[in-house]
Order: structure tokens, then sequence, then C-alpha cells
């Protein structure tokens, strides 16, 4: 297995119709006899590639930007515009991602920049007076989706019953147990994502209700 990151931004108009949206790369992470060759085949792609010395330092950077406003926009069905504009919910953006960053310095990962993604800046934004942040952060969480909704919106109102919220979210708590590290934000979104999407509660119970929410933190 050969460990890689896709941060190039695309879209899904229906069945085989694949819309480019934001050339940012792919990373590929060193370690396999075919490492090398695999990045140069995609980069003569024209795909933007670049190797990575550790896998997991790449795959958790990675992680760190698919966090931000996805499972609070599902839970309270709204935008990620709308939970930036409430100064709680972007705290709680905040906390949910220091809680990850936590947990990536307790297992020894770095943060690391991507292709196209400038990471480290994501995380130096998380040690800054919220008023500061804010407006930065907004704006990166909005250009890195375009005018879709976060993943797990989509995945929750499309009826599936599935939800990745147990390998992004689920995945920093349990590290967290592991390494004694609490997450306790990473923790109820990701018990509240997967009630909502087992139909263990109805999609009304939080839909903008984000004092619904956060009073459960």
């Amino acid at each position: 297995m050969i460990y890689g990151t896709v941060t190039t931004a695309i879209g899904r108009r229906g069945a085989g119709d694949i819309v480019l949206e934001k050339l940012r790369g792919v990373g590929v992470a060193k370690g396999h006899a075919l490492s090398e060759k695999v990045h140069a085949a995609l980069d003569a792609a024209y795909l933007n590639s670049r190797l990575f010395e550790d896998a997991a330092s790449m795959k958790w950077s990675k992680m760190l930007t698919n966090l931000i406003a996805n499972p609070t926009s599902a839970i309270l069905n709204m935008t990620a515009g709308e939970v930036f504009a409430n100064r709680d919910l972007y705290k709680l953006e905040i906390d949910m991602l220091k809680e990850c960053i936590e947990v990536m310095k307790a297992q020894g990962f770095e943060v690391v920049d991507l292709p196209g993604t400038p990471v480290r800046a994501l995380a130096f934004a998380t040690t800054l007076p919220l008023w500061l942040s804010k407006p930065l952060l907004g704006r990166a969480a909005g250009a890195g989706r375009g005018a879709k909704m976060p993943s797990f919106h989509i995945d929750l109102y499309s009826g599936r019953g599935k939800s990745e919220v147990e390998y992004l979210h689920g995945a920093v708590v349990r590290a967290g147990e592991k390494f004694k590290v609490p997450t306790p934000i990473n923790k109820v979104l990701t018990e509240t994502l997967l009630a909502l999407t087992n139909k263990e509660i109805p999609l009304e119970e939080f839909a903008h209700k984000p004092e619904k929410l956060l009073s459960k933190l």
C-alpha cells in the first residue's frame, strides 16, 4: 500500500461527470519501492504531485482540513459560512481543531503543508485571538469547498445511512483516548452526528438550533 492524499477540489455533477473546481495537487508518501514512480506518473499527468517523508503527518494534516465546519454543518443544517458567522460556533470549531492538533503532537506527528494547502497556517490560526483568526479561517473554509455543502451534510441528507465522521473526528477521539488527550468536542460531534445518521434522533432535533448543540458541550 502507498499512502496518498488529494487536495484538489472536484465536483460530481452526475455519474461519470466530474468537474475540476480548483487544482491543488496530490501527496504521495515515501517508503514504498513504487512511491517515486507513482509520484512521477501523477506529476507527468499535470496532477501536481509531491512526495512526503512521513505518511502519518501527511494524512493527519489532510484530516485537519476536513474537520472544519463539517459535522457542525450537518448536525445544525447550516452552511459553513453560517457556522463561522456565529461567534460561539466559531469558538467551537477552533477548540475542536486544537484537540486534533494536541492528539497529533501526542503521537509525534507534525502539521505539514500539502499541495496548494497551507495547513501550518491553519494550525497557527488556532493560536490567534478569535477576532483575528475568524476572517482568515472563514475565507479558507469557503474557498476550500466552493459552493458545496460539507461532505458530512451531503451524506446525512442523502439518507445513505453512513457517515465518515467515525473515521475523521472519531479517529481523533480514539487516538485521544489511547494517548490520554481529552477530546470532548470531537466526541460530542461524532456521537451526535452518528445518532442522526442512524436515525436515533430526527434531523429536526438540532437543525438551525446552535444553542442546543452548544448546551451538550
